[in-house]
Parts: C-alpha cells; structure tokens; sequence
C-alpha cells in the first residue's frame, strides 16, 4: 500500500509504503525509488533511519537492531561501508571503519 506523492505516474515526493509483511518505508521517493531522507522498519522490529539512493541504504544513517545493538555511520549500498560506530546490547563499541558490513577496525594514515 502507498499513500503519497506521485509524478509521472511514480512514486515521487513523500510518501509511506507499506508492504504485505508488515515493513514500513515512510520518506523520499524519486522515480519510484526510495531517495533521500526516510525512515525504513522491518516486522522484525529492526529500524534504519538517515539517508536513501536508489532504493538502498547510502550515506548517513543510524540502524537499531531490535536486539538493541545500534550502528550509527555511513552506509553504501545497503552496507555498513565508512566511518561508524556500533554499540552492542552489552556495551562493546566498535568504532572506527566498515566495509561490505564488517568491521576492519581503525585506519590510520601515515
């Protein structure tokens, strides 16, 4: 189900799309793709907030888990991909550098 914004026929604007299995997106679309700043909850609970380029995770955003684990940082292509910080349920930090979603720790130049 979408309620928003259309142009040319597309989802353009904003908007709030609503899927079958409870997932939510409510923020920018552009051409029909999620674009720019938005707001995305899974059923499981899980919810990403920050920035959106064609339909996928890329730039600043902040992820909580709904296991309670938060990753605040860049994103890129739907991964964890730049400079973050992710805060587990039982304190541990790891801050420093992501790529493809896995932390590669802190990179110093010289």
């Amino acid at each position: 189900i979408y309620e928003g914004d259309f142009k040319s026929g597309k989802r353009t604007g904003k908007g709030k799309y609503t899927w079958a299995n409870g997932a939510i997106y409510d923020g920018d679309f552009k051409d029909g793709k999620r674009t720019g700043k938005g707001k995305y909850t899974w059923a499981s609970g899980d919810i990403y907030e920050g920035d959106f380029k064609s339909g996928k995770r890329t730039g600043k955003g902040k992820y909580t888990g709904a296991s309670g684990a938060i990753y605040e940082g860049d994103f890129k292509d739907g991964q964890r991909t730049g400079k973050g910080k992710l805060t587990f349920p039982n304190g541990k930090i790891q801050e420093g550098f992501f790529h493809d979603g896995s932390y590669i720790g802190i990179v110093i130049n010289m």
